[in-house]
Formats: C-alpha cells, structure tokens, sequence
C-alpha cells in the first residue's frame, strides 16, 4: 500500500532501473537511415506512373510498383513533362540504381496519340547558295516590321508597305492586262 511517503530504499531502487536502462540505451547502436548502398539496387527500366508536380511544376512526382513506402516519389526528368502528361505511363531509370532516386526517361505512348508531323510540301535549297525556291500550298508571306510581299495560290503577287520604291538602270517595264495609276 502506497502512503505517499517513499522511502529511501524505494527511491535507491526506482534510480538504479532507470539508470540500468539509461546504460543499455547509450550503449546500444542509433538506429540510422538506411543508406543509398544499404537499399536494394533497380537494374533495368522501370514503368511507372507521373502523379504531379511540386515546387510550382518543378519537379515531377512518381509512382511505381515495388517502390520503398507508398508516397509519392521526387524524380529527375531528361524530357520536358507538362500538365497533360500527368497520369500517363511513364519510364523509369534510378540514379545509381537507388529506388528513392527515380529519373524520367520519357512518357510511354499508345498507338492512338502517336502522330507524324506533317512534311513542307516541298522545300529546295541549292546547297551552291545560288537559288532558293520555297512552295507553299495556299500562300506565301515575308514580312518585316510594315513591310510584306504576299504570294498567293491564284498567282497574285501583293506589295505592302510604308513607301515601295522601284528602280531600275535601264528598262523599267510594268506589263498587265490594265495598268491603273492611283
């Protein structure tokens, strides 16, 4: 029956247990992270999944089968990823094969989102530097500051700007079905 009133050798006993675990605590090893070389090793690809971004796009955020705890993981990226991607299957390496460091090799792709980027219809350069011809289906515009010279597909041919000025040292020869002068 406890009175409230320890004496000595209650106090003696209480202080030599907690001392005694105070010893084995100190001498037993700290529990430390596992290290980078401890973790198991990723050889090969990995296919995972793109959660997200932290740091206002930054850096993107992973998931894969198999990872180390069920958070979402930071990754390194070799690819530009945007707001699309997120949620599209994606492939996996790891810095030196550490599971907690994943790097983004790119995003996978189906066949329905694959398309081929359309060809010029037709570009020529003569690799002399003495012709350049450019086609265009409907029109073609150069265009500098107010400045543009319009080509179009039914064969006009549109001079704008500021001032236009035309010179020739010898013949000056303007030809049409009608000539209209202002």
């Amino acid at each position: 029956m406890n009175t409230g009133h320890e004496t000595s050798s209650d106090v003696d006993a209480v202080g030599s247990s907690v001392s005694d675990e105070l010893a084995q605590l100190l001498a037993a090893p700290i529990p430390t992270a596992v290290s980078a070389r401890d973790r198991p090793q990723m050889a090969g690809v990995v296919i995972g999944t793109l959660l997200g971004f932290a740091d206002g796009g930054a850096i993107p955020l992973v998931s894969y089968g198999g990872q180390p705890g069920t958070a979402a993981l930071p990754a390194s990226t070799t690819v530009d990823l945007y707001g699309p991607e997120i949620g599209r299957p994606i492939v996996l390496m790891f810095n030196e094969g550490d599971p907690c460091r994943p790097i983004i090799l790119g995003c996978l792709r189906d066949a329905g989102t694959r398309t081929v980027p359309p060809v010029p219809e037709h570009v020529e350069i003569d690799a002399d530097g003495r012709r350049l011809v450019v086609s265009a289906r409907e029109r073609i515009v150069l265009r500098c500051g107010k400045a543009s010279i319009t080509l179009t597909k039914e064969g006009k041919v549109i001079l704008q700007g500021e001032y236009v000025s035309s010179q020739s040292s010898g013949v000056l020869r303007i030809k049409g079905g009608s000539v209209q002068i202002n």
